[in-house]
């Protein structure tokens, strides 16, 4: 089978086109990607996971907050997964929500759990 030159010249364009235009997307998705590394040392940098409380009573707080912050329908989805730890009577919030009068509900509603004694509110409104 013969092809013309033409055909074989075309059948290259093509070949090398595809292969620019997918090394120029993926030059461009890098450089989209935002770099929120600097927001996250200043979101990080208080209590974490990792310093939540195993004492029974700090779990079962733990467990009455969530409850009490979940049973609120009127929250958004995003309010219902704030990051909630516990220790000593002390509760901290962090992660997002939607409004700021959200974010004051969700710590009012902390504030009227039983055994209670401090919020930590750290919960950021989303842009």
């Amino acid at each position: 089978m013969k092809m013309s030159f033409s055909k074989v010249a075309f059948a290259t364009f093509l070949a090398v086109s595809a292969g620019a235009a997918r090394a120029a997307d993926a030059t461009s998705d890098a450089a989209a990607t935002p770099d929120n590394s600097a927001h996250n040392k200043v979101v990080n940098s208080g209590v974490t996971a990792e310093e939540q409380s195993n004492a029974r009573q700090d779990l079962d707080l733990l467990k009455k907050v969530r409850q009490a912050i979940v049973a609120d329908k009127s929250l958004s989805t995003s309010a219902h997964n704030v990051k909630v730890i516990s220790n000593a009577g002390t509760v901290f919030l962090r992660g997002p929500v939607k409004t700021s009068d959200e974010r004051q509900q969700v710590e009012s509603i902390v504030g009227h759990v039983a055994g209670v004694a401090k919020v930590q509110n750290d919960l950021e409104v989303a842009p």
